[in-house]
C-alpha cells in the first residue's frame, strides 16, 4: 500500500527502551505527537499513540484534528503489514495528549512586573532561532502550564531576522490570555505596545462617555437611617481595610451574648475603631469590598477620608438612638 505524508508534515524516527517511536511534526503547529511500537514479552509488538500537549491547552485539540486521522492511517498500515495477532489495535486510550517532555529543556523567559503596584503585567518567551511558525509554536506548547498559571499577557519571540538591532524585526507569537497570528514587528515597535500595555495595568478602565455627561461632583456623607444601611454604606465607601475592625467590634460584642440593639453595638464598635485609629496613623490597605474597583488607592488620603466618614456616621447614628430614646 502506498502512501505518502502531506506535505505539510514530516516524521522521523528514534529508539526508546524496548522499541522505537516515528515523531510527527506540522510546518505551521509544530510538533502534532508520535506512534509507539514496543515489543511485548510475548514477542508481539504493541502499537500506541500520543498527540504531544498539555490537556488543557487549546492548541493540543487543534494539533489532535490532524494528528489523529494521520495516525489512524498510518496505525492501520502498520496492523497489516504486521498481521493479525502481532500487534495490539488501537482503543479509547489512544492518542490520548501527552507533554512527554523525553528531557529537561531549560526556555529562557522573563516576568516583567508593573511599576506602580509590583504585581506582574507581562512575560515574554524567548525561542532559541529565528522561529518559524512551527518553532515558535513548540516554545509556547512547552511553556503552557506556566504561562497560563501566571495568566498575564505572554508572548513568544523569535531570535531577530537579520542583524541583531532595534530596527530589526523577529518573529513574534501571542499566546495569552487570547492568541493572535505571528507578527514580524521590530524590537522598537513591540516594545512601544508594550509600554502601553504597562502603562494601562492597574489603572482605572477609561471613561468612553465623559464627553457625552459631565462629571458629577462629589457626594456629600449620605445619612444612614438604620444599623444595616450604615454598613452597607460603609462597605460600599470606606477606602481602607479599617473597615474590617468595624465589623471585627461587631462580632465581639455578639460573641459575648451582648443584649444591646444592633444600633448601640454598630456605635460601639465605631467608637472603639476611631479611639484606636484616630490618633495615630496604623498601617492599612485597600478595602476590596469598595463599591469602585477601580479607585486609586492612597493609603494616607484614604485613611483621612475613612476616619471622616466614620466620625460623620456616628454622629448621625448617635442622633437616631436620642431620638428613639426620646419616644
Amino acid at each position: 500500500m502506498k502512501f505518502s505524508l502531506p506535505p505539510e508534515i514530516t516524521s522521523n524516527k528514534h529508539m526508546l527502551a524496548g522499541g522505537h517511536a516515528y515523531t510527527f511534526r506540522h510546518r505551521e503547529l509544530g510538533e502534532l505527537g508520535r506512534i509507539i511500537l514496543q515489543e511485548t514479552p510475548d514477542g508481539q509488538c504493541h502499537i500506541s499513540s500520543e498527540v504531544v500537549g498539555d490537556p488543557s491547552d487549546p492548541m493540543t485539540d487543534e494539533r489532535l484534528k490532524i494528528f489523529r486521522p494521520l495516525g489512524e492511517q498510518i496505525i492501520h498500515i502498520l496492523e497489516s503489514a504486521l498481521g493479525s495477532g502481532q500487534h495490539t489495535k488501537p482503543d479509547s486510550q489512544s492518542f490520548i495528549p501527552n507533554p512527554f517532555p523525553p528531557h529537561e529543556e531549560i526556555i529562557e523567559s522573563r516576568l516583567i512586573p508593573c511599576e506602580r503596584c509590583g504585581a506582574l503585567a507581562a512575560q515574554l518567551i524567548f525561542a532559541e532561532s529565528t522561529g518559524d511558525f512551527g518553532e515558535l509554536e513548540d516554545c509556547a506548547r512547552k511553556m503552557f502550564v506556566q504561562y497560563r498559571d501566571h495568566n498575564v499577557p505572554t508572548w513568544v519571540i523569535g531570535e531577530p531576522l537579520g542583524v541583531s538591532g532595534f530596527d530589526t524585526p523577529a518573529r513574534i507569537l501571542k499566546v495569552w490570555p487570547s492568541r493572535g497570528p505571528i507578527q514580524q514587528m521590530t524590537a522598537n515597535a513591540f516594545n512601544a505596545e508594550l509600554d502601553k500595555l504597562l502603562e494601562r495595568h492597574c489603572r482605572p478602565l477609561p471613561d468612553y462617555l465623559s464627553h457625552v455627561f459631565k462629571p458629577k461632583p462629589p457626594k456629600e456623607f449620605e445619612k444612614p437611617c438604620s444599623p444595616g444601611h450604615c454598613l452597607r454604606m460603609l462597605n460600599e465607601n470606606m477606602r481602607t481595610d479599617i473597615l474590617k475592625n468595624v465589623h471585627q467590634g461587631i462580632h465581639q460584642q455578639k460573641e459575648k451574648k451582648s443584649k444591646k440593639s444592633p444600633l448601640v453595638m454598630l456605635i460601639k464598635s465605631i467608637e472603639d475603631v476611631l479611639a484606636l485609629f484616630g490618633s495615630i496613623n496604623l498601617r492599612v490597605e485597600r478595602n476590596p469590598f469598595n463599591a469602585d474597583r477601580y479607585y486609586h488607592f492612597d493609603p494616607e488620603q484614604d485613611y483621612q477620608h475613612d476616619i471622616k466618614l466614620l466620625k460623620f456616621q456616628l454622629k448621625e447614628l448617635k442622633k437616631i438612638l436620642k431620638d428613639i430614646r426620646s419616644f
